[in-house]
């Protein structure tokens, strides 16, 4: 990833604008049923944790500046970085499939009940991977646009909403709190790919990486800690019966001012959806170029786009089956593994061949 680069601000609204989707795309109903404090008590400690996980790739950027985390370990040792590289690619793949499949079902259960999920599915990814192909630098000037107009949009359904909130919906835990509040922790690092795309992304930025990290994690929490505090307060227990419960929330409260806050919400949804797939279209592509050969190098962007639809194609027949997938604990644990875990990994491996040379 060394053409041009981006600053460490645009970064920073451009992943954000990409989190929005998993805000957006919140789906209680397909879950196991769970207390929202127990949901917004693991936000909090997923905080902590995530801020934990990104010591080790800031402490492995420091020391090979310009590479990110495939090239670091390609320029070590061959098949590791080959090893790196697959993996993160496999991860960045399935979180594309999965965000078609989540705007073709919600394209289909609520706006267009009915319709084709491979229409949208075959017209979204083609755009996505149009845009993705011109670079980074475009998209992040978008990004920092779209994630501004979510911030307007997003902050003016809230505070409308604010006329229907109620105290008395707020509980403490009823249940065992700390497999719940565990549970809650997993469930918000599962869902918050952008971390281990920033660390993907750092040698493209320009400006300090600390900030941009830290400032990444900290909005993303103030925004779903808000998020959770005004759905809880306003539809109270039953928006954990919802399918999509931020849109329930915009198509219920009674306002004067703007009759269809629904239609603001599908907005968001579209340009947070195309953002985040843009955004993982870019990062696979150069993910593949550090470890391929330049003779394949043409070849990513047709073979990704192929394989990400039929990957979506494929899931749309299978979402129950994929609820429950993505009720797995391990989703959260395997996102550690890719911002902290294999970062460590690498820089223990590094640090130890630096101190046998020396010796």
């Amino acid at each position: 990833m060394t053409k041009g680069k981006i600053g460490s601000g645009q970064l920073l609204l451009l992943l954000f604008a990409s989190r929005c989707f998993n805000l957006l795309d919140y789906i209680p109903a397909f879950n196991q049923p769970e207390e929202y404090t127990a949901v917004l008590l693991g936000n909090l400690t997923g905080l902590v944790l995530q801020a934990l996980l990104l010591i080790p790739p800031l402490l492995l950027y420091r020391r090979f500046q310009g590479e990110n985390l495939i090239l670091a370990a390609g320029n070590r040792w061959r098949p590791l970085g080959w090893c790196f590289g697959l993996l993160y690619l496999a991860a960045i793949v399935s979180q594309l499939a999965g965000t078609l499949i989540g705007f073709e079902y919600f394209m289909t259960s609520t706006i267009y009940p009915g319709a084709s999920g491979a229409f949208f599915i075959l017209t979204m990814a083609p755009a996505c991977f149009w845009c993705g192909r011109n670079g980074l630098e475009g998209t992040a000037r978008a990004g920092a646009i779209v994630s501004v107009f979510l911030l307007l949009s997003l902050g003016t359904i809230f505070l409308i909403s604010l006329r229907s909130w109620d105290v008395r919906n707020l509980h403490p835990l009823l249940g065992d709190p700390l497999p719940a509040v565990w549970q809650g922790t997993l469930q918000s690092l599962s869902k918050f790919p952008e971390l281990y795309l920033l660390i993907l992304l750092y040698p493209q930025v320009r400006g300090s990486t600390v900030k941009c990290s830290y400032g990444l994690i900290a909005a993303a929490f103030l925004l779903f800690e808000a998020a959770g505090l005004l759905l809880t307060g306003v539809l109270g227990e039953y928006a954990m019966s919802q399918t999509f419960p931020y849109y329930t929330l915009a198509a219920v409260v009674d306002t004067e001012l703007i009759q269809r806050l629904d239609s603001l919400y599908m907005l968001n949804w579209v340009l947070s959806a195309f953002i985040r797939c843009t955004l993982l279209v870019i990062v696979g592509k150069e993910c593949a170029r550090d470890f391929l050969p330049a003779r394949a190098h043409p070849l990513v962007l047709p073979v990704l786009l192929a394989l990400s639809c039929l990957l979506a194609l494929l899931g749309c027949r299978f979402l129950e089956q994929l609820g429950e997938l993505s009720r797995s604990s391990s989703n959260g644990l395997i996102t550690a593994l890719f911002c902290g875990g294999l970062p460590l990994l690498l820089l223990l491996i590094t640090g130890r061949r630096k101190k046998a040379g020396a010796e």
